[in-house]
C-alpha cells in the first residue's frame, strides 16, 4: 500500500502501478492511499485532512498482513503520519521515505529510508530533488523486492504481461536470448503459452505444459530451479548403466563386464591395478582405504585425492 499526499502521493501511485504490467503483480495486492482526489489536479489542502487519511484507511483495509509504504519530503505531513498511526495500531509493516532525516516519519516507522538532497535549487520545492530521490529510491525497493520474488531471470522481466503488439515483440526477443532458440520457434511457443514467458521457456527447454506448470509452481516461479527438476525426476541411473559413461578417473566404468543395477550398491566391478609391466607384474585390489565411497548409483570419484571428490558430469 503506497501512502503520500502531493507530488509524493503522485510519485508512490507511478510505482505501484508499473509493478502490473511489468512484473506480472496481482491487481489486488497493491493499493494506494492519495490525499488528493484526482492526480492531474493539486490539492495541497488535503494533507492536512485527518479525517480524510482514516475514511481512506478504511476504504483500502489495511491489515497486519500488508507493507504499508510511506513517502513524504517533510516527513510531517498530517495525512500520511495519521495512516502510518493506524496501520501500526493494526501491526502492519510500515517503511517510510523521507528527505527530513529528524522527521516525525522517519522516527515512528519500522523501517526508516532517509534521502539525504540537502536544499532543493528552488527553495521548498519537493517535486525536484525530493521527488526524484524517491521516485529512484521506489524504483530500487521494487525492482529488488521483484527480484527476490523471481520475477526477474537473467536481467528479464519474465512476468511481464504481453498486453500490445510491442510487448508481445519484446516477449519473443526475450525468448530468443534466453534460450538461443529461433525467433518462429519463440513466436509458436508464446502462442501455445498465451505469451507466458516462463513457461515457454520451460517447453522450449523439453518440458511439456503441465510439467513445466507443476515445477514452476513447486518452486515459487524459480526458473532455475524448476529447470534442474527434470534431472530429478529422470531415471539418472540409466546414464550409469552405459559401457562408455566415464568419470575419467581410475576407477572407470568403460571396463564393466556387465551393466549396473541402480538398486544394488554393491555390483560393481572392482578395476585390478597393476604395479609395473609384463607378464611378472604383481596385480593387487585396492586396498580398505582406496574403496570406493557411496556415491551416485554406489561409485565415487578417485577417494585418494580429496581436493578432487566431487564429480562433474
Amino acid at each position: 500500500v503506497y501512502v503520500g499526499a502531493g507530488t509524493s502521493g503522485r510519485i508512490g501511485i507511478l510505482d505501484g502501478v508499473e509493478l502490473i504490467p511489468t512484473f506480472g503483480w496481482p491487481k489486488n495486492r497493491v493499493n494506494f492511499c492519495f490525499s488528493g482526489i484526482d492526480v492531474k489536479k493539486a490539492s495541497e489542502g488535503s494533507e492536512d485532512n485527518i479525517k480524510l487519511a482514516l475514511k481512506h484507511f478504511k476504504e483500502v483495509k489495511i491489515t497486519e498482513h500488508d507493507v504499508v509504504l510511506l513517502l513524504a519530503a517533510s516527513g510531517s505531513t498530517i495525512y500520511t503520519n495519521t495512516i502510518l498511526e493506524k496501520s501500526k495500531s493494526l501491526g502492519a509493516l510500515t517503511v517510510s521515505f523521507s528527505n527530513n532525516k529528524k522527521s516525525k516519519l522517519l522516527k515512528s516507522s519500522d523501517v526508516s529510508i532517509y534521502l539525504n538532497t540537502g536544499h532543493e535549487f528552488l527553495a521548498g520545492s519537493t517535486r525536484l530533488s525530493a521527488g526524484t530521490s524517491q521516485k529512484i529510491a521506489l524504483n530500487l525497493f521494487s525492482t529488488c523486492l521483484m527480484i527476490r520474488l523471481n520475477k526477474v531471470y537473467k536481467g528479464f522481466m519474465v512476468d511481464m504481461k504481453s498486453t500490445n503488439a510491442k510487448l508481445r515483440g519484446r516477449a519473443e526477443k526475450m525468448l530468443v536470448e534466453i534460450t538461443s532458440c529461433n525467433p518462429s520457434r519463440a513466436h509458436e511457443t508464446l502462442l501455445k503459452t498465451d505469451y507466458n514467458i516462463k513457461l515457454s521457456i520451460m517447453m522450449i527447454n523439453n518440458f511439456s505444459k503441465k510439467k513445466a506448470l507443476e515445477a514452476l509452481e513447486k518452486t515459487e516461479g524459480n526458473i532455475d530451479k524448476a529447470l534442474k527438476m527434470k534431472w530429478l525426476k529422470k531415471d539418472f541411473y540409466s546414464l550409469l548403466s552405459n559401457s562408455d559413461f566415464n568419470f575419467g578417473s581410475s576407477l572407470s566404468l568403460k571396463q564393466s563386464p556387465r551393466r549396473l543395477n541402480p538398486k544394488d550398491k554393491n555390483n560393481i566391478a572392482k578395476p585390478e591395478k597393476t604395479a609395473g609391466h609384463g607378464d611378472n607384474s604383481k596385480k593387487f585390489l585396492p586396498s580398505e582405504s582406496d574403496k570406493p565411497r557411496e556415491g551416485i548409483g554406489g561409485c565415487a570419484p578417485n577417494p585418494r585425492n580429496e581436493s578432487e571428490a566431487s564429480t562433474s558430469i
